[in-house]
């Protein structure tokens, strides 16, 4: 088991990874956690290695990506109850994107991704 530490913006996030043996090769498990608080859980299942900067890396962004997907989701629900909306137009997706990429969570979740990306945990 590792796990890895992020702190963005007041708020702390927790990644605990985890390896098991598969029929075919073996999974990496993530579970992220944002104060403390289980939020997404990811499974990466290989053949036989991974080619990753460091050991659960891809396990972890998936995580933060769900979690991101799960937010998105959640915003456009409110964006076309707010406005009256039934359906997301291309004029209408392209206003909320950028409404979208303004909100200080996603900004939060997007800097715990890239650290993720390009700093190695070892």
């Amino acid at each position: 088991m590792r796990i890895f530490n992020i702190e963005k913006d007041n708020k702390k996030f927790m990644f605990i990874n985890g390896s098991r043996n598969t029929q075919h090769g073996f999974a990496h498990d993530c579970t992220m956690f944002i104060n403390d608080v289980e939020t997404q859980t990811a499974h990466c299942y290989y053949l036989n290695r991974t080619w990753e900067m460091y050991t659960y890396q891809t396990a972890c962004l998936s995580a933060v990506r769900q979690e991101i997907e799960r937010y998105k989701k959640e915003q456009i629900a409110d964006f076309k109850e707010l406005n009256g909306y039934k359906k997301m137009t291309a004029t209408r997706t392209t206003q909320f994107e950028k409404e979208f990429s303004m909100h200080p969570y996603y900004r939060t979740l997007k800097a715990c991704y890239d650290e993720l990306k390009n700093k190695c945990f070892y």
